[in-house]
């Protein structure tokens, strides 16, 4: 219909300009409407139907037009929303385990009640954050000691492995990423947004956090142990001596994703 439409308006006013090239549109003796003959009001009649045709195509084309640019608002939003999304479940991950020196047996510290009665309290950067990470040595048979809420402990209650639930929490905030990448990327949606994301999608110390069991199997087939404190998986490094570095840059990376999409709300 709409194609019709488009096509119908520079026709009729065509057929408008031949009707009063065949024949006398008007009496030479009168004036106004009264001096239109048959021929000038048949071309009168083809030119309004053609301005009507010409006027619906327009506003069918602004219609279309806010319809697509509506459409594609909704996406970028759906799209910054999993970035979001993908924030605070990197977010829970590292809380998680910032708590699991105190939520978790046979890791040093076990049995000590937790200082935080919700995970939001908890300051990533803080120095007693870093202190209960860089001792959190790593076991995959480990799990809660308790049914906690998820208010107090993320992920919860769960009879996963707590070294589970930091690799498949890990996994699916990148997934989420990921494919909300994909989604403003195709909409050549705001630089700084698609580039914080990335880096962060691609974080090494994050994507370390969805390979801790072949990291475990590895280090255990190299000491020919399964006790901890002899593989020595830390959660900071999966060395003897771990270090801060690659934590503290993937908060960096959190930082400037969650600047981005702020700075992006701010301007539209």
């Amino acid at each position: 219909m709409n194609a019709f439409i488009a096509y119908a308006a520079p026709i009729v006013s065509v057929v408008a300009a031949l009707i009063a090239l065949l024949g006398p549109s008007g009496k030479a003796d009168q004036i106004g409407l009264a001096s239109l003959t048959p021929f000038g009001w048949a071309a009168v009649a083809f030119a309004v139907t053609g301005l009507a045709f010409t006027l619906y195509n327009a506003n069918a084309q602004q219609n279309a037009l806010r319809r697509a640019e509506n459409e594609l608002a909704t996406m970028r939003r759906s799209a910054q929303d999993q970035f979001e999304d993908g924030i605070n479940l990197i977010v829970d991950v590292l809380r998680f385990a910032a708590l699991m020196p105190y939520t978790t047996a046979s890791i040093p510290g076990s049995g000590v009640r937790s200082p935080y009665r919700f995970s939001r309290e908890i300051d990533l950067r803080s120095e007693r954050t870093l202190a209960d990470l860089a001792k959190l040595r790593l076991d995959p048979g480990v799990r809660l000691n308790g049914p906690y809420i998820p208010s107090a402990v993320p992920f919860s209650p769960s009879t996963k492995p707590a070294m589970n639930i930091l690799m498949e929490e890990s996994a699916k905030a990148i997934d989420t990423l990921e494919n909300a990448l994909q989604i403003y990327a195709a909409r050549a949606a705001d630089a700084n947004v698609i580039d914080a994301a990335s880096q962060l999608s691609r974080d090494p110390f994050l994507k370390r956090l969805t390979l801790l069991k072949e990291k475990w199997d590895a280090r255990s087939a190299i000491e020919d142990s399964i006790r901890p404190e002899t593989v020595n998986l830390y959660f900071l490094d999966d060395t003897t001596y771990p270090s801060p570095a690659g934590y503290l840059k993937l908060l960096d990376r959190i930082d400037r994703l969650q600047a981005a999409l702020d700075a992006l709300v701010k301007r539209q």
